[in-house]
C-alpha cells in the first residue's frame, strides 16, 4: 500500500477556497457615492457653498499685488500681507536726502487670511453635522472676510504717496542723485532726465485688479451667507435638509436598499 507523502497530504487536506465569504453576493466589494448626496447639498446650503468658494478665491488673491506705483526710478508694488516688490537702479542713493522706505503692514491681510479659514473650516463641519452655531459662525467668518478686505484696501490706497516715493530719484540738485542718473545712463539701464529735452510719463499709485477682484469676492461670499443663514431661519430647522445624508454615501448599496 502507497503511503501519501507530506506534500501530498498538505495539497489533499487543505480545504477549499470560498468566494465572498461572509459577504452577500449582491454586496459590492466597492462602495459607491450616491450623488444625491451632492445634489441636494447644492439645493440646501448653496449660500454657505458659495461663500466657502469665493473666500478661497479671496485668499489666494491675497498673495497678488494690491496695490502698483510708478516712480521716477522704478516701479513697486505691494500684496495683502504687506509684502513689497520694488525693480529700482537705486540712483539717488549716493544723494544727501535718498528716497525714504515705506512701512506697509500686513495686519488685515493677516486677519483676512485666519477668517477665510475659519469659514471654509466652518462650512465643511456644517455640511456634515448641522449645527445652527455653524451656520452662525459662517455667517459672521465670512462677514468678516468681507469687513478686513475692503480695509484693507483702503489701508493700501492710504499709502499709495509713500510707495511712490521709494522709487524716486532724490534731489535733482543734489550732487549724488546726479552722479547715479549718470551711471544709470551709461549703463542703459534708463535715460537722463534733461529738462525740455526728453518727455517722461508717470502715472499715480492705484489698486490693482486683483485688489479690486478680492474686495467684489469678499463682498459677494459675505451676502451669500447672510442670505442663506436668513433663509434657514424662515424655512425653519434645518429647512429641507436631510441630517443623515452624509452618512450614508458610504453604506454599500445592497445595505442602503431596504433604506431607501
Amino acid at each position: 500500500m502507497v503511503q501519501p507523502t507530506p506534500w501530498q497530504l498538505t495539497a489533499t487536506s487543505r480545504p477549499p477556497l470560498i468566494k465572498n465569504a461572509g459577504r452577500p453576493e449582491s454586496a459590492s466589494p466597492l462602495r459607491r457615492i450616491d450623488i444625491r448626496v451632492f445634489r441636494a447639498a447644492g439645493r440646501d446650503d448653496w449660500g454657505y457653498l458659495a461663500a466657502a468658494v469665493g473666500s478661497a478665491i479671496t485668499f489666494v488673491l491675497l498673495f497678488q499685488p494690491w496695490l502698483a506705483a510708478t516712480g521716477p526710478d522704478g516701479k513697486i508694488s505691494t500684496n495683502a500681507f504687506g509684502r513689497v516688490t520694488i525693480t529700482t537702479t537705486m540712483a539717488g542713493l549716493w544723494s544727501g536726502s535718498p528716497p525714504p522706505s515705506a512701512k506697509v503692514d500686513g495686519l488685515w491681510g493677516i486677519l483676512a487670511g485666519v477668517a477665510v479659514f475659519i469659514t471654509v473650516a466652518t462650512v465643511v463641519l456644517n455640511l456634515r453635522v448641522r449645527v445652527e452655531t455653524l451656520s452662525r459662525l459662517t455667517a459672521g467668518s465670512t462677514v468678516a472676510v468681507s469687513v478686513f478686505v475692503v480695509v484693507a484696501l483702503i489701508y493700501f490706497n492710504g499709502k499709495g504717496s509713500d510707495l511712490r516715493a521709494m522709487v524716486g530719484a532724490g534731489s535733482p540738485r543734489d550732487m549724488g542723485t546726479q552722479i547715479g542718473l549718470l551711471i544709470r545712463t551709461a549703463a542703459g539701464n534708463g535715460q537722463y532726465p534733461v529738462p525740455g529735452l526728453r518727455s517722461m510719463s508717470y502715472s499715480s499709485p492705484s489698486l490693482t485688479t486683483s485688489g479690486v477682484i478680492a474686495g467684489t469676492t469678499s463682498l459677494a461670499s459675505a451676502v451669500a451667507a447672510v442670505a442663506q443663514l436668513l433663509y434657514g431661519r424662515r424655512t425653519g430647522p434645518g429647512g429641507s435638509r436631510t441630517p443623515d445624508m452624509f452618512r450614508r454615501w458610504a453604506i454599500p448599496p445592497a445595505a442602503r436598499s431596504g433604506t431607501d
